[in-house]
C-alpha cells in the first residue's frame, strides 16, 4: 500500500477574523451550513510562512485509593493546551496586520492597540493540507484535510535579523480547542468561551 507524504508545498496556514466566534463573511454574518455562502471571506492567508507546528496537551491525573494499587480513575484538573508556533519571513507587515496588530501609515498608534483592546486579539487559525501531488495555491486544488485551532491568543511574537538572512518572525498562539476535518470547509473550531461548548452555527471556507 502506498504511503502518503505532506510536503511543504501542500499546505498552507489562514487566519480568521475577531472574534472567532462571530461570523467569517462580511455580508453574510454567522456562515449557516445550509445556506448558501454570500459576501467576502474573512478568512487570510499568511504568507511567506517556513515552518507550522501544532500540538495539544491534555493532563491526566491518576485517582488513587487504599487497598488498590492501581489508579481507579484519571481526571482532567484543567482544560487541555493547545499550541501553534509558526514562522515567516518579514516583509511588507500583511501578515501583522492579518494577525490583529494595529498597522498604521502617518497615524501615532501603538501596534499592540488593537490586541490591548480586545478588539483584535481571539482568532481562528487553519491549516489547510491539499492532496497528494497538488500545491496548495493551484486555483483548482483539493483540500484534502483541514486542522483548525480555535480562540487562539498570540503569547509570543518575536524577530530575528541576521546579517546575511532573511529577518524572520516567530509566532505562538495558544487556543481552547482543535478539530481536524476532512474538507475544506465546515464548523470553526472555536467555543464558547463561557460555557466551553462548541460554536454549532458558525462555518467557514
Amino acid at each position: 500500500m502506498p504511503r502518503s507524504r505532506t510536503i511543504t508545498a501542500s499546505q498552507a496556514l489562514y487566519v480568521g477574523p475577531t472574534p472567532a466566534t462571530g461570523g467569517h463573511f462580511l455580508l453574510s454574518g454567522n456562515k449557516v451550513l445550509s445556506k448558501p455562502i454570500t459576501g467576502y471571506n474573512l478568512i487570510k492567508e499568511l504568507y511567506r510562512v517556513q515552518n507550522v507546528n501544532y500540538s495539544f496537551n491534555f493532563d491526566l491525573q491518576p485517582i488513587n485509593q487504599l487497598g488498590e494499587l492501581a489508579a481507579i480513575d484519571y481526571v482532567a484538573p484543567n482544560p487541555p493546551t493547545v499550541s501553534l508556533d509558526f514562522s515567516y519571513y518579514l516583509a511588507n507587515m500583511e501578515n501583522e496586520d492579518s494577525l490583529g496588530f494595529s498597522i498604521s501609515s502617518g497615524t501615532l498608534l501603538g501596534c499592540l492597540s488593537g490586541i490591548l483592546k480586545k478588539q483584535t486579539d481571539d482568532k481562528n487559525y487553519f491549516i489547510g493540507t491539499a492532496a497528494e501531488g497538488e500545491d496548495a495555491h493551484q486555483t483548482n486544488t483539493t483540500t484534502s484535510y483541514t486542522v483548525g485551532i480555535g480562540n487562539g491568543f498570540i503569547t509570543n511574537y518575536s524577530l530575528n535579523a541576521q546579517v546575511g538572512q532573511f529577518p524572520t518572525v516567530s509566532v505562538t498562539v495558544e487556543g481552547l480547542n482543535m478539530n481536524f476535518i476532512a474538507a475544506s470547509s465546515g464548523l470553526v473550531p472555536a467555543i464558547n468561551p463561557f460555557l466551553g461548548t462548541p460554536i454549532s452555527n458558525v462555518g467557514f471556507e
